[in-house]
């Protein structure tokens, strides 16, 4: 695998940091201020890909959370992909770039694109089938074959 680009910024590092434990909470006024960290982050080391699938996700549990609504925030779901296009394409060696990629595009009508990174992420994740997993159980369901069967 390529070497993931890290950052030559403490103060980067450390904003993406704490995103990353405020999301883990996943209580809504956490996401809220893991997005600003990452947006802060990028603001002081733009192409710093950690920051960028952190952003991506952050942004793609805000769109998850208004799917019950009658409108979606479709511009949290566009901010997820971009975000998560630019981890990817700043760090092709990512796996979690990769994965993170994938996973958003999972939900959209880019199945094909979604296929194509998670096979780039999941040999360096450890995963041998790419439907061992929720993505590969996506992808299985919307192809119209059983979510579960017999191995």
């Amino acid at each position: 695998p390529v070497a993931v680009r890290e950052t030559a910024s403490l103060d980067a590092f450390r904003l993406a940091t704490e995103g990353r434990t405020k999301l883990e909470t996943l209580a809504p006024a956490a996401i809220q201020s893991a997005v600003l960290d990452f947006t802060r982050a990028l603001a002081l080391d733009p192409d710093y890909g950690p920051a960028h699938t952190g952003l991506a996700l952050a942004h793609f549990w805000l769109y998850q959370a208004s799917r019950a609504r009658s409108r979606p925030d479709v511009a949290a779901l566009e901010a997820a992909i971009l975000h998560a296009e630019r981890s990817a394409a700043l760090d092709p060696g990512s796996a979690e770039a990769q994965a993170q990629l994938a996973f958003v595009l999972g939900i959209t009508a880019r199945v094909e694109q979604a296929r194509q990174h998670g096979r780039l992420a999941f040999p360096h994740l450890g995963f041998t089938r790419l439907t061992d997993r929720p993505l590969g159980l996506q992808m299985r369901r919307k192809q119209g074959q059983p979510v579960l069967q017999n191995r």
